[in-house]
């Protein structure tokens, strides 16, 4: 009931706040761009991550989703690829949509290991555990398609969707999630 009453107060607060979209400069018009986190083992009961991403083009999201994941990782780095794949996922739907992406999708991930597994094309023993569907991710990056970029944890958006924030840190990425603010390059 208290989560409800929450909720409810926050509704009541945000009535007139929603998604902007504005133009970002000719080199950044039109192209996709986004966050990805997880959050590792938070279930308490089944030791799931929670992954969130979210996709935005001309400075306002088109594409978000939270949710725990579906197996059991065994490290933050494992969590966070799965994580960055499902979001590699989405892209490609995404980049399918009718508007020609001529430039590979940043996607911006706070977990420096994750970022190194998608480049890395050699498997070392501590990798060899991840499932196969999640080297997805490193044949987009390999194509071009998609390049993770190294977002500090303070700047992740994505963070709104795996964990609970202090409320300045999510006002602020609640301002770059509805494009009143632009999402700049530290991501």
């Amino acid at each position: 009931m208290q989560a409800a009453l929450r909720a409810l107060a926050y509704m009541r607060g945000t009535v007139d706040a929603g998604i902007t979209y504005c133009d970002p400069g000719s080199d950044r018009r039109d192209v996709l761009y986004g966050w990805v986190d997880s959050d590792f083992a938070a279930d308490p009961d089944s030791r799931r991550s929670i992954r969130g991403y979210l996709m935005a083009l001309n400075c306002g999201p088109i594409s978000w989703k939270s949710c725990r994941q579906g197996g059991v990782t065994i490290s933050s780095s494992e969590a966070e690829f799965v994580a960055a794949s499902h979001a590699a996922q989405d892209n490609i739907c995404l980049r399918s949509l009718g508007i020609p992406q001529t430039k590979h999708t940043e996607l911006w991930e706070d977990n420096a290991a994750c970022i190194l597994m998608s480049k890395n094309p050699v498997a070392c023993d501590r990798q060899r555990h991840v499932d196969v569907k999640f080297h997805f991710l490193r044949e987009r990056v390999r194509l071009g398609v998609l390049r993770l970029l190294k977002c500090h944890v303070p700047h992740n958006v994505a963070d709104t969707f795996t964990k609970s924030l202090p409320r300045p840190a999510f006002h602020q990425h609640r301002e770059k999630m509805w494009g009143t603010r632009e999402h700049g390059s530290a991501g």
